[in-house]
């Protein structure tokens, strides 16, 4: 039931979310860039895209050893939903953060055969989260603003945080 509430909480949040698309666009890339930020005495590197874990099976299996959820986005070539997401609220710098910072994040594509069949969405994107190799709840699907991501991400890890498993 309390999975259940859950879900449907994450839901309603996330209603104002961008559908999942199944129409082919170009699909674009993005390569990793750094920027530079300065503090009146300390300047560092900030990593400004997501630190990607090369497969779903890795990222599962760091998210056990670590003790971290890992966050799964199921993609496809040429879903326009799937670039709008990655370009927007995959890319903010607040969701970068907590990502890197919070969580193991994988991707997978339905038409490559990247994505295990328990993950794959209907329509794309679809994103999981999952806690010791289980999803935590049904797959959010469609595109997501970056506002509504954060405080998704917040809702997960605090669910992750009391769920025992």
């Amino acid at each position: 039931m309390k999975k259940y509430l859950f879900g449907l909480t994450l839901l309603m949040l996330l209603s104002g979310c961008l559908g999942a698309d199944n129409n082919e666009t170009k699909n674009s890339t993005k390569k990793d860039t750094v920027v530079e930020k300065v503090d009146t005495e300390v300047k560092e590197k900030v990593p400004t895209t997501l630190q990607w874990e090369e497969s779903i099976k890795v990222a599962i299996a760091k998210g056990k050893r670590v003790n971290k959820p890992v966050m799964v986005m199921v993609n496809r070539d040429g879903c326009r939903w799937c670039d709008y997401m990655k370009a927007n609220a995959l890319s903010d710098p607040k969701v970068v953060a907590k990502l890197n910072r919070d969580f193991i994040s994988a991707q997978g594509f339905t038409n490559r055969g990247t994505v295990p069949s328990d993950l794959v969405t209907r329509g794309t994107p679809g994103t999981w989260f999952i806690k010791n190799g289980e999803p935590m709840f049904q797959a959010l699907k469609g595109a997501t603003p970056a506002d509504q991501y954060l405080e998704a991400l917040d809702i997960v890890l605090k669910e992750f945080k009391s769920v025992k498993k």
